[in-house]
Parts: structure tokens; C-alpha cells; sequence
């Protein structure tokens, strides 16, 4: 078996953007990376079967957290006001979620990134990108601590897509503050989000007031029982939950979610390693897509951390780095 990798040069919104596509034709399948997009990949393609969910509208509208594996960095999700402070120094941010009145998602899907990096062998195909506040989020920069920098790689096997980041403060004086997400927006090859089926177990969600966590921690309702394989039909979730109890384990990974088809069709399988402690479901009002989110933190971290309330925030001293990884795997 050999993997390739092509590169073109595409548009989207009127914006150009390098486009790496790395290959299995023998298998069928396929992954789609858009470096200009916050190094998004937009398609994945699993023998055959498309994995990841893009608006009609994305090449005239790329909306930057709406299509396919959105990577939100340097904070997920919201921060309350737009307002924080970190080491006695007071940070403003632009209120851009749909209500103006938060921060949301951080800068790195929504600026170009590098690209470092890209390879094909006989058993895979990958591709590594490079966001750096200080170069690619200069407005963020002058207000954000340290200089905070993400190395992603895609990584394209057999049936699986790995998501490899690495964190690092290149920084000599600050610490660096952060919290990463992944947004996926995983679609049914011949369906919508009422014909998937989830299992996962937590043990605790965050409740929220107007999408911000008040910062208490209460165990999982009824109806966020995924324990035993469900239905979503006709569900409605928003929701971040804690105390997420693996359904399997290998050495390095734990198997924390499973979408699976009405009809047996297939199952996506959401394997983390220990770092992803939140996870969010969310089912967009189109119901064409599920997003099972692997979070760092909850929702406005930085400001619960202030508070004393343990909400995975991090923070890397001068020269720190940490390493997390996702695998997705589809199997059919």
C-alpha cells in the first residue's frame, strides 16, 4: 500500500489557500487540508464514505468554525465578556461569538497558518502546520502572556485520521496560558444527526447561563446518559461534560465516545490521550452533522481558574511544551 500527498492552490471567500490532500487510493480515502483556513481539514474520506460535514456555502463563505475540524486555540469556546486577567495583567478581547458579548474560539481558525512539514509512506500520509501568536495572531499577541505556539500534525492511516499537537511557550520570561479544542463537525455517510446512535460515559457536566459555565460541577441528568448506546433523535445538546470514564484503553489512548448508525452501518470511534478531560456535544440547528468536541478546559477556563475552580485551565513556564493526540476511526 502507498499513501501520496498532492498540494494545489485553491480559494475560498475570495482568499487563497494552500490545499493538501493526503491519499490512500487503494483504500478510497482521502483527507483535505486547508492551510490559509486555521489549517482546517475540511474532508475526510474513509473508503469511500465522507466523514466530515462542509457547509453548501464554503467556498463562498468560509464561516471559520462551521465546517469540517475547526482547531480552537488559545482558549476553546467562550470567554465571558471578553474580559480576564492572567499574572496581574488585564486582557481584552474582541466580543465576537453570535451574541457579541463573549470571546469565542480564540485566532488560530481564523488566520493562515505555516506549513512545516508533509510526507507520504507506504503506511501513511501526514501533514504538519505551525500557529505562533506572535506571527500569525500579532493583535492577540500584544495582549495575550508569553509567546504561545502550535505544532498539528493530520496524520492519514488505515481507517483513522490523528490529530498530533504539540504546545510550546517560546517565551523567555512569561508564562503562557491556554486551553485547546477540537470542533468536528463528523456527519453520517447516508444520513443526518437523527440517524446516529452515542455511547459515552461522564459523570458530570458544567451547567451553563447564556453558553458560560457557572462554575459548578453537577452530575450528569438523564438525559446526558450516554452509558448505554442512544438514540439522538430528536435530541437537543449544548452541552460540556466532565469526569469522562473511558469505554476502552490501549497504552496510550482511551476510547471516550462511539457514533454509530441506526443501521450498522458504521461507527466513528473518539480515542484521546489523557490530556482532552472535557468533552462537548453539540448538534448544530441544521442536524446534518454531530460535533463531539475533546476539550483541555471548559468553557471561560481562564476566569473559573481565577476563581480557584479546577477547569483544566494550563499554563506553560518560559520554554515549556506539552504534547496531546486525538485519533478518530472509522469502522465499517
Amino acid at each position: 500500500m502507498l499513501y501520496h500527498i498532492t498540494q494545489q492552490e485553491r480559494s475560498a471567500g475570495g482568499h487563497p489557500s494552500t490545499v493538501f490532500t493526503l491519499t490512500s487510493p487503494e483504500r478510497g480515502s482521502h483527507a483535505e487540508v486547508w492551510v490559509g483556513n486555521g489549517f482546517n481539514c475540511l474532508t475526510w474520506v474513509n473508503r469511500g464514505e465522507h466523514l466530515l460535514h462542509r457547509a453548501a456555502e464554503w467556498e463562498e463563505n468560509p464561516v471559520p468554525t462551521r465546517s469540517g475540524h475547526p482547531i480552537l486555540f488559545p482558549f476553546p469556546n467562550r470567554i465571558a465578556q471578553g474580559r480576564t486577567q492572567w499574572a496581574g495583567k488585564s486582557i481584552e478581547l474582541p466580543k465576537n461569538d453570535s451574541t457579541k458579548q463573549n470571546a469565542i474560539h480564540g485566532s488560530a481558525p481564523r488566520v493562515a497558518w505555516d506549513t512545516t512539514e508533509f510526507q507520504a509512506e507506504a503506511e501513511f500520509s501526514s501533514v504538519k502546520g505551525t500557529f505562533r501568536l506572535q506571527q500569525h495572531a500579532p493583535d492577540l499577541a500584544v495582549k495575550w502572556p508569553g509567546d504561545g505556539e502550535l505544532q498539528l500534525e493530520y496524520i492519514l492511516q488505515p481507517d483513522c485520521l490523528q490529530v498530533n499537537a504539540t504546545v510550546a511557550n517560546r517565551s523567555t520570561e512569561e508564562e503562557f496560558p491556554f486551553g485547546l479544542g477540537y470542533h468536528p463537525y463528523f456527519r453520517l455517510p447516508h444520513g443526518t444527526a437523527d440517524d446516529w446512535q452515542l455511547q459515552m460515559r461522564a459523570s458530570s457536566y458544567w451547567p451553563l447561563v447564556d453558553s458560560i459555565p457557572t462554575g459548578e460541577v453537577l452530575p450528569c441528568p438523564s438525559e446526558l446518559d450516554f452509558s448505554n448506546v442512544r438514540p439522538l433523535k430528536d435530541l437537543q445538546l449544548d452541552h460540556v461534560l466532565t469526569g469522562i470514564q473511558p469505554l476502552a484503553k490501549d497504552e496510550e489512548f482511551s476510547l471516550i465516545a462511539v457514533l454509530q448508525s441506526q443501521e450498522q452501518a458504521g461507527k466513528l470511534e473518539i480515542w484521546v490521550t489523557s490530556h482532552f478531560r472535557e468533552l462537548v456535544l453539540f448538534i448544530p440547528p441544521h442536524r446534518q452533522a454531530v460535533c463531539i468536541e475533546p476539550y483541555t478546559c471548559t468553557t471561560n477556563a481562564i476566569n473559573l481558574h481565577a476563581r480557584g475552580i479546577d477547569a483544566g485551565w494550563q499554563s506553560l513556564p518560559p520554554g515549556g511544551q506539552v504534547e496531546m493526540k486525538v485519533r478518530y476511526r472509522w469502522v465499517n
